[in-house]
């Protein structure tokens, strides 16, 4: 079959649908759908995805519809054969699917992404605007320009979905389309574009920065030239753009003029006056060379000469090393010999140390047994103590016995008696109170002094004739402790003194009483009826 033939057979069959076209239509939808409803199927049991496979068929439809508006446009509106007509409408229908194929199979290379993603928007909008020529209605103009970037749309979709549209490197030769600052902010705030690394206040500072290092050149221009006018007019919009600069700004603006200057300082053509100048500072430098020259032998000699009497310096240096080396050898041989001598009388002092510490020992252990011996004399001065505090507590007992009689024959006295009760049960404990607080007295100050007795031991180590006379005395002082008669308490002192008074004045009251003996009138009471009672007891 040639290609004459299967054109005829493609007319034919394209008359017969243009014929029969509800019926073509019905049949080609409901078979598409049937497919389509397939299709998902079969991809919703292998992958679970189904929307993508419903996504390919809407926009091989959508194509289909723009390649019909191709056909209309080349078989009708530019009069083509049917051989070129058909290659047409196909034109960009394979195209865009051409491209869309490249840039999924390229999205893990993301440098050729974009190129082919920015292809596929382009075709699809000279196509739609291709196929809307072929309207016949003003309504299905816009319909036939959105319908191909529709498909596009929802392909791309579908490609960000899978995470793989996203450019992670740019092509250095991809060019990149710059608008002014003005038309930014216009179409951001319209909701049509959103600011990406390069923002507006970034733009908006550099633009700033150039238009200040541009008008500083020009100011300075104009005053090296003597422009007074135009200084004047460039200084004032100096002052306006200066207040939305930061000092960041303007040092960056001074950095640049700055550079500047110095560029053209330096790439400046000399003058024949300065060709001369060079030149004489040149004969001037090779004279400079030729004297350092001169100075450097003359200098090498010199180093020689010094060389050699750095040799002589050295030899010199070396024999009077020798001598001092033999002069320290002599030293430390009688050094050696003097600490032998020492070593030797250290030994002596530590053997007279060692048995000064073996004395000290000894003195220690006798020290230690007399502690002892008084620590044993100590307990039973305590266990006498305590035979004496119950038998105070004995005569206390009895006290209250004889209160307790005289409260029956006094009721009247009751609470006296109670009262006098509690002072002498105060006094019986504080009298054994007294009598512990002098045994501890006595013990800390045997503990004093056998602390005495160890400082001198260390400090002295052989004065132990002295440490057994301390000990002596301690000894001593415990039996006189121990002999000695335990003391009144202060209250017992004060009853006494109120019951002498009461017999030496037997007509005193108890108000000339205290004052008398300088006391209170409530203690002087309390005593004076404790002695009532002891008088009504005997």
């Amino acid at each position: 079959m040639d290609i004459e033939t299967f054109l005829d057979a493609l007319g034919t069959a394209w008359r017969f649908a243009r014929a029969h076209e509800d019926a073509v239509t019905i049949a080609v939808g409901g078979a598409l759908v049937l497919a389509a409803l397939v299709a998902m199927k079969r991809a919703d049991r292998k992958t679970g995805r189904p929307d993508r496979v419903l996504r390919r068929w809407l926009g091989l439809a959508i194509l289909g519809f723009s390649a019909e508006g191709m056909w209309e446009v080349a078989s009708e509106d530019l009069n083509l054969a049917r051989g070129l007509a058909l290659i047409f409408f196909a034109i960009g229908d394979v195209a865009i699917i051409c491209e869309m194929i490249t840039a999924e199979k390229s999205r893990l290379g993301s440098i050729k992404q974009r190129k082919h993603l920015r292809a596929v928007w382009t075709i699809a909008t000279i196509l739609g605007a291709i196929v809307a020529c072929s309207a016949d209605t003003p309504v299905e103009i816009p319909l036939r320009f959105v319908l191909p970037l529709l498909a596009v749309w929802v392909w791309k979709l579908g490609l960000q979905e899978l995470g793989e549209n996203e450019v992670v490197e740019r092509d250095e030769n991809a060019l990149t389309w710059m608008i002014g600052p003005w038309l930014r902010q216009r179409v951001i705030a319209l909701g049509l574009a959103k600011p990406g690394k390069a923002d507006l206040e970034t733009i908006d500072r550099a633009q700033l920065i150039d238009r200040l290092t541009r008008l500083r050149f020009r100011l300075w221009k104009a005053g090296r030239d003597g422009k007074t006018a135009l200084v004047t007019k460039l200084t004032a919009r100096w002052h306006r753009l200066t207040l939305d600069a930061d000092d960041a700004m303007l040092a960056e603006v001074a950095e640049r003029v700055q550079r500047t200057l110095v560029a053209e300082a330096r790439t400046r053509p000399l003058t024949a006056e300065q060709v001369d100048q060079l030149a004489a500072t040149e004969r001037a430098a090779a004279e400079a060379i030729a004297a350092a020259e001169q100075a450097a032998a003359n200098a090498v000699a010199a180093a020689a000469d010094t060389e050699r009497q750095r040799d002589a310096a050295v030899a010199d240096l070396a024999r009077q090393l020798d001598e001092a080396i033999a002069a320290m050898e002599r030293q430390q041989h009688d050094a050696e010999a003097a600490a032998a001598e020492q070593r030797r009388q250290a030994e002596r002092q530590q053997q007279a140390i060692a048995a000064a510490v073996a004395a000290a020992e000894e003195a220690e252990r006798q020290r230690q047994a007399d502690v002892r011996q008084a620590a044993a004399e100590a307990a039973g001065l305590r266990r006498q103590i305590e035979r004496q505090q119950q038998d105070a507590a004995a005569a206390a007992e009895r006290q209250q016995r004889a209160v307790a009689a005289a409260e029956a024959a006094r009721r009247e006295d009751a609470a006296a008696a109670q009262r006098l009760v509690a002072e002498l049960r105060q006094a019986a404990e504080a009298a054994a109170a007294d009598r512990r607080e002098a045994v501890a007295e006595a013990g800390r100050q045997a503990e004093r002094q056998v602390a005495e007795m160890r400082r001198l031991l260390d400090d002295a180590r052989g004065e132990s004739a002295a440490r057994g006379a301390q000990v002596d005395q301690l000894r001593a002082e415990l039996a006189e402790a121990r002999t000695r008669p335990a003391r009144r308490t202060s209250a017992e002192e004060t009853a006494a003194r109120v019951a002498e008074y009461r017999e030496e004045h037997p007509t005193a009251t108890q108000e000339a009483t205290a004052k008398a003996l300088r006391l209170g009138v409530r203690t002087v009471r309390t005593y004076w009826s404790a002695a009532e009672l002891a008088e009504a007891a005997r």
